[in-house]
C-alpha cells in the first residue's frame, strides 16, 4: 500500500483531534455558531498565506458543489460542538468518530473501492479502540445515553460520513487546496451570517489562543484529509482520520495533565493496531 495516504491520514487525525480537543471550552462559552466563525476567520487567513504555493483550476460548476458541500459540512459540525456543550467528550467522541462506518460504505458505493475483510475487521478494531479510549462507564448515567448531546453527535456522524466522501468529487477537479478553500469559506460564512447577533465581534481574549489553535490545526486537518483522498483510497483515509480522538484524549493527558486509566491505554494499543491492519 502506499505510503503517502497513510501520512496525510495520520495529519489529519492530528489536526481535527487537536483541534478537537481545543474547541469544547469556546463552544460552550461562545455558542456553535460563533466558534465556527472564528475557527473559520483563522483557516482562510491561514489559507491566504498558503496561496502563492499552490496552483489551481477554476470550474465554476465545480466551484459551486464544492460551495454546497460546504454547506452541507456545517450541519455536522454544527451538531458536534453542539453535542459538547450538552454531554461528555467520553460519549460524544466515539459517536462522532463513527462515520468512518458510512465514509467506507460510501466509497464501496460510489467509487468503486473495494473493501477487503480484513479492512472491515481493521475498522471495527479502530472503533473499537476509540470506544475504549474515550469512554467510562463508571462517569455516564443512564440521563447521559439520552440526551440531547448522543442525538447531536448521531447527526454529526451521519453527516460527517456525507461529506468526506462528497469531497473526493471537487478534490478531483479543482485539486485539494481550493477544494479545501471553498468548503471552509463556506462554513466560515454561515457562521458568521447565523452568529451576527449573538454580541460582539471580537472574542473575549482569554479565547484568542484557543480559537486560534481550532482554526489552524481544524485548516491542517482539512488539507490533509483532501490532500489524502487525491492521492489514495477514501476509504483508508478516512478510517485513520477517525483515529482523531486519540489526539484529543493525548492532548488531555499531556497539555490538561489529565490521568488516563489503564483501559483508556488499552484503547490507544487497539486503535493503533486497527490502523496497522489497514497498512497492510
Amino acid at each position: 500500500m502506499e505510503l503517502l495516504p497513510l501520512f496525510f491520514g495520520l495529519i489529519a487525525m492530528l489536526g481535527y483531534g487537536l483541534s478537537n480537543a481545543m474547541a469544547q471550552v469556546p463552544s460552550k462559552e461562545l455558542g456553535a455558531d460563533r466558534t465556527l466563525f472564528y475557527r473559520g476567520v483563522v483557516i482562510l487567513c491561514s489559507f491566504f498565506l498558503l496561496l502563492p504555493f499552490f496552483s489551481w483550476t477554476w470550474s465554476l460548476s465545480w466551484i459551486a458543489l464544492a460551495l454546497g458541500i460546504g454547506v452541507i459540512g456545517y450541519i455536522p459540525t454544527f451538531f458536534y460542538y453542539r453535542a459538547l456543550a450538552f454531554s461528555p467528550v467520553g460519549l460524544v467522541a466515539p459517536i462522532g468518530g463513527s462515520f468512518v462506518i458510512f465514509t467506507t460504505l460510501f466509497a464501496s458505493l460510489f467509487f468503486g473501492e473495494v473493501i477487503k475483510p480484513l479492512q472491515w475487521a481493521a475498522v471495527g478494531v479502530i472503533l473499537g479502540g476509540i470506544f475504549l479510549l474515550t469512554m467510562d462507564p463508571r462517569k455516564l448515567s443512564v440521563q447521559d445515553l439520552f440526551s440531547k448531546g448522543v442525538l447531536y453527535a448521531a447527526i454529526a456522524c451521519f453527516f460527517w460520513g456525507v461529506v468526506f466522501t462528497l469531497w473526493k468529487f471537487p478534490v478531483a477537479a479543482l485539486g485539494f487546496f481550493m477544494t479545501s478553500v471553498f468548503v471552509e469559506l463556506t462554513t466560515c460564512s454561515i457562521g458568521g451570517l447565523l452568529s451576527r447577533k449573538n454580541g460582539r465581534w471580537l472574542p473575549p481574549r482569554h479565547l484568542w489562543l484557543p480559537l486560534f489553535g481550532i482554526g489552524v490545526l481544524g485548516g491542517m486537518g482539512t488539507l490533509a484529509y483532501n490532500a489524502g483522498i487525491s492521492s489514495g483510497s477514501l476509504s483508508i483515509v478516512a478510517a485513520i482520520t477517525a483515529t482523531s480522538p486519540l489526539a484529543s484524549m493525548l492532548y488531555g493527558r499531556f497539555v490538561l495533565h489529565e490521568n488516563m486509566s489503564g483501559l483508556q491505554y488499552l484503547g490507544i494499543l487497539i486503535a493503533v493496531s486497527g490502523m496497522v491492519l489497514l497498512a497492510l
